[in-house]
C-alpha cells in the first residue's frame, strides 16, 4: 500500500503485477517507457538519462506519466519528475533518488536499493547523479545534467 506522501514500495510489498512489470522491465529489451493514462506515450532503448531527456525535449503536455526505467538514479528521478511523473516502476533505484522521490510525493515501485548508481566502467558513481548531488530543486538539478551531458559529449569528441 502506499501512503499520501507518495512512500514506495519495496519488494517485500509488491503485488504479483507490479513483480510481473518489473520482470519485463529488467528482461525487455527497452530501457525506458512513459505511459499516459494507460498508454505507451514514449519508448526507448538508449541507456542512462537520455530517453527522459529525449521525453522532455517532446515537450508533450501529459501530466501525470507513469515512467518504467531499467534503473532510477536521482537524476533520472529529476527528469521523471521535470516530466510530470506521478508514479515511477524500476527494477533497481538508488538511495537519493529515493528519497527525492519522497519528498515529491512520487509513488515509487522498486526491487532493490542501492546505495548509488555505479558508472558504466564500474569504477566509481554514475557522472549524472554525482552531477546532482546535493541539489535540491529540480530545474537547477536538470541544469546541472544538461551541463553534465555537455561536458560528457566533449569528452567522448576529444
Amino acid at each position: 500500500m502506499i501512503d499520501k506522501r507518495g512512500a514506495a514500495m519495496g519488494a517485500i510489498n509488491l503485488s504479483e503485477e507490479m513483480k510481473g512489470i518489473i520482470e519485463h522491465i529488467k528482461h525487455g529489451d527497452l530501457t525506458c517507457m512513459v505511459e499516459y493514462k494507460g498508454e505507451v506515450v514514449f519508448r526507448s532503448k538508449d541507456k542512462g538519462v537520455k530517453p527522459l531527456m529525449d521525453y522532455i525535449a517532446l515537450n508533450k503536455d501529459y501530466s501525470p506519466i507513469t515512467v518504467k526505467d531499467k534503473i532510477m538514479g536521482k537524476g533520472a528521478m529529476v527528469l521523471a519528475i521535470k516530466g510530470m511523473a506521478h508514479e515511477v516502476i524500476t527494477p533497481i533505484i538508488s538511495e537519493k533518488a529515493l528519497h527525492l522521490a519522497h519528498q515529491y510525493g512520487i509513488h515509487v515501485f522498486y526491487e532493490k536499493v542501492v546505495p548509488y548508481i555505479v558508472n558504466r566502467t564500474g569504477t566509481g558513481s554514475c557522472p549524472i547523479e554525482a552531477s546532482v548531488d546535493g541539489i535540491d530543486t529540480i530545474e537547477e538539478a536538470y541544469q546541472a545534467i544538461v551541463k553534465t551531458l555537455e561536458q560528457l559529449r566533449k569528452g567522448m569528441k576529444s
